[in-house]
């Protein structure tokens, strides 16, 4: 899909000539008539809506790459931008043309054939040449109408860089079968999801790794639109910024339960990411941050696949990690190994545990944080290095073999890995119970059961993490690097 696209864009710059843009523009001139003196979108034929920010590129300070959804087949796929505000889609100093693709997958992973496709039409743009810490406003469409103007803000080249990170935003599902099995979860989706996201955008970051889950049925269209529509209109800071997307794919954005025409394509057609678009990298000023796909193959999270995932990305993180020199390493992925559930049950995220623990925690690479979605609650841990990792006997439909782990807590948090478990995006919440499933650990230094979002911020000093939930309250704040010989574990009454 990546390749494809990348093809089909190079394709159209190639034959769009000087003269056809300049016709474009005589076009864009014809239809501003039309157009409000407003921020408000043009009340066109075929409005543009979704419209979203990533890098599709590992080159933050030059690149930025919008997408945008459609109804009908465009006339054109262009993003206009300036260094300047507009009234109207008139004046803008440059463009880029972009390409549209449906998203239609044929088969799942099985070989199954789809019959679910999606209608309309997914556009994306990459702008590149652009200047490093510099804002732009910058509108979407074609000839059937442009976007509202918002502004985008490339990263400076020496820039201290934040970021929010969360994921798990989906609406229960099966009729609420999730709330009536723990009635004591918060959910009132979709108003939980929605002010998440607008705090997290009044702390104004550079950009939002969402660690999956977006939806509860990667194979909705329905579910897709309402979330892009919802990231529209509240992933935008007060002056009209939007916010850049590094999205990681989870287990419900493959499809529907049980592993109902799941594929990575749903995933792939709607966002824009580096290389294949499931595990990449991006690098900014002191920071690399290294994505991973950890599905377990679809929403019921088998062991073969999780298996095969954490395998074959096997070589590709040691290289990646082995290649990066930033001060800090953040690693982003969905399942978590280490959370209020224990190791050695037989549960697909083990094999991420087997397989990649050994390389995130080696000294070498410098990992400093990991960051996962999947449990609906929060968690930090105290710096932890794993010792063993022991294969272990288990009853389980998928597998008789699971994998325990053996930890030690690091004094220093540079001679351990920070684990950090946020899937508190709006999904139903996953409290923590004494003697339960989902318990508080000897490795727990944070926890909390609410909607709520962490940033992370690069100062002169390290790293600051601060966790808050839709009121404000702080649930977590902490900074690395930082030493202690006290790992003292919450109390149940300020966690739930």
């Amino acid at each position: 899909m990546r390749e494809w696209r990348r093809n089909k864009i190079a394709e159209i710059n190639k034959w769009v000539t000087l003269s056809a843009i300049f016709t474009s523009i005589l076009m864009i001139s014809a239809f501003a008539t039309c157009a409000p003196s407003t921020d408000h979108a043009t009340a066109l034929v075929d409005e543009p809506k979704q419209v979203h920010l990533s890098w599709s590129t590992n080159d933050v300070y030059h690149t930025m790459t919008v997408m945008w959804f459609t109804q009908f087949k465009p006339n054109g796929s262009l993003v206009l931008y300036d260094t300047v505000s507009h009234e109207s889609p008139q004046g803008y100093a440059f463009s880029q043309v972009g390409a549209a693709h449906q998203v239609s997958p044929d088969k799942d992973r099985h070989g199954n054939p789809i019959e679910t496709k999606f209608d309309g039409w997914y556009h994306e743009a990459e702008l590149t040449g652009l200047s490093p810490g510099t804002t732009y406003y910058f509108r979407v469409g074609g000839l059937g109408g442009y976007s509202a103007e918002w502004s985008l803000k490339t990263i400076g080249l020496r820039e201290k860089v934040s970021f929010a990170v969360g994921g798990d935003s989906r609406r229960p599902w099966g009729d609420g079968w999730e709330i009536k099995y723990s009635p004591t979860s918060i959910s009132n989706w979709p108003w939980a999801r929605d002010a998440v996201t607008s705090c997290a955008a009044s702390a104004c970051p550079d950009f939002v790794i969402f660690c999956g889950d977006m939806v509860a049925e990667g194979n909705s269209q329905e579910q897709w639109n309402n979330w892009f529509d919802s990231l529209q209109e509240h992933l935008v800071t007060e002056d009209g910024r939007m916010i850049p997307i590094v999205a990681v794919i989870g287990n419900h954005d493959m499809g529907a339960h049980p592993d109902v025409e799941s594929t990575y394509q749903w995933f792939k057609g709607v966002f824009a990411n580096p290389g294949n678009e499931l595990w990449y990298s991006l690098d900014f000023p002191d920071l690399h941050v290294t994505a991973l796909s950890a599905t377990g193959g679809c929403v019921g999270t088998w062991w073969a696949p999780a298996l095969q995932e954490a395998k074959k990305q096997l070589n590709w993180l040691e290289s990646d990690l082995a290649g990066g020199n930033a001060p800090w390493t953040v690693v982003v992925w969905h399942i978590p190994y280490y959370s209020g559930f224990v190791t050695g049950t037989g549960y697909p995220s083990e094999p991420f545990l087997k397989y990649w623990a050994p390389i995130v925690e080696d000294q070498a690479y410098g990992v400093d944080l990991v960051i996962n979605g999947h449990v609906h609650n929060y968690m930090r841990s105290w710096p932890i290095r794993t010792m063993l990792i022991e294969d272990v006997p288990v009853d389980k439909p998928s597998t008789d073999l699971g994998y325990k782990a053996t930890y030690e807590l690091q004094t220093n948090s540079s001679d351990g890995v920070t684990y950090i478990v946020q899937g508190c995006w709006g999904a139903p919440t996953e409290p923590y119970l004494k003697g339960g499933d989902c318990d508080i650990r000897d490795f727990t230094a944070a926890a909390a059961a609410r909607p709520s979002y962490t940033l992370v911020e690069l100062t002169d000093d390290g790293i600051q993490v601060l966790t808050k939930d839709t009121r404000g309250n702080v649930l977590d704040d902490f900074t690395l690097p930082y030493t202690t010989t006290d790992f003292v574990v919450p109390e149940y009454e300020y966690v739930i």
